[in-house]
């Protein structure tokens, strides 16, 4: 087994990308120490204060309570949902009991041809993409000064161009590189009415499980008197931002993030992690660093979960379209209820 060493000396491109990235990061973590106005700069971007937040979830909670017959909507579209995902999972269970599995059984392929290194590439390739744009932003900065939509707008705009580069490089080194269809990568139309039924199903199925296992994660964060922030993403669309950029937001946290994300991690990194760990092991270290790219501590074990059901799916049905499907609508979820929350705390 070779030693990271001469793995990064046999790889000179990936290892001048690393330190690229671990420099920038480093010069990063340096100048926010040094800074002086850290502190009120999110707030000069449009972004909101735990404290505001806090106020905005009051007002929230007293705008539905003027709303009795919103309530009750809202309600009874939860309790169906809950209801409904309930009924599927004893559906689904019922049905392998019986021999007739309800999301589909194929065959074991072979594991994939590229490993845990083809792995570690890639993520340095992500991270350098992302840098990359960041630093061209700050360069640019000197000579335009962003306004707090221009800047939501360029953080939208890197992520787009990022997830997009390397979901094209994985299918383009899955089709050149290693000569494969890409089937193999989950990438079929086969059965693809099917499949966005099965996608659709199973996200209502695991809506249960994600709602207790969020439940969960908030209490113990109470508990532990932890506050945590909200994601990126969130605080974007809270803003002011939204309005001048929504349908450019929404396009890409609603299609191309999920579509470039499964890709990614479904049919790169967990062919990866499962022919060299197996398919429960590779699963839970593949689903464990999906969780943790979406840096919410509150959020980790929910996106764990659903991480490892998209997992399961894929590897149920071999083919992305399900695992697509479902993480479309869990994003669509999402986002309705953002704006909800956005509209209902003014």
């Amino acid at each position: 087994m070779h030693s990271w060493k001469t793995y990064l000396r046999d790889r000179p491109r990936t290892a001048w990308m690393l330190f690229f990235v671990l420099a920038f990061y480093a010069l990063a973590l340096w100048a926010e120490v040094l800074s002086e106005d850290g502190g009120s700069s999110a707030r000069q971007d449009g972004r909101l204060s735990t404290a505001e937040l806090r106020q905005r979830e009051a007002v929230f909670a007293q705008n539905l309570q003027k709303n009795p017959g919103l309530v009750r909507a809202f309600s009874l579209s939860f309790l169906f949902l809950l209801g409904a995902g309930l009924a599927l999972d004893l559906h689904a269970l019922t049905a392998k009991r019986a021999g007739r599995p309800f999301w589909g059984s194929r065959p074991g392929e072979a594991g994939a041809p590229w490993g845990l290194g083809g792995v570690f590439e890639f993520f340095v390739l992500l991270f350098f993409i992302e840098t990359a744009l960041t630093g061209t932003e700050i360069v640019a900065g000197v000579f335009i000064r962003w306004d707090g939509p221009q800047k939501d707008f360029l953080l939208v705009a890197n992520s787009f161009v990022r997830d997009v580069l390397v979901a094209v490089l994985v299918i383009f080194a899955v089709k050149k590189k290693f000569c494969l269809p890409l089937s193999r990568l989950g990438l079929t139309a086969k059965d693809w009415g099917l499949n966005i039924f099965r996608g659709l199903a199973g996200y209502l199925a695991v809506i249960p499980w994600l709602v207790l296992i969020l439940a969960a994660s908030a209490a113990a964060a109470r508990f532990f008197s932890y506050e945590p922030e909200p994601q990126e993403i969130v605080q974007i669309y809270l803003a002011e931002s939204a309005r001048r950029y929504f349908l450019f937001f929404t396009l890409f946290v609603t299609v191309v993030g999920p579509v470039a994300e499964e890709i990614f991690f479904r049919g790169f990194v967990y062919g990866a992690f499962r022919k060299k760990f197996g398919t429960v092991a590779g699963a839970l270290a593949a689903a464990s660093l999906f969780s943790a790219m979406h840096m919410s501590l509150v959020a980790f074990l929910p996106i764990l979960c659903l991480g490892l059901f998209l997992i399961y799916l894929y590897e149920k049905t071999g083919s992305l379209v399900p695992s697509i499907t479902a993480h479309i609508a869990h994003n669509l979820a999402m986002v309705a209820f953002t704006m909800s929350f956005k509209w209902l705390s003014v």
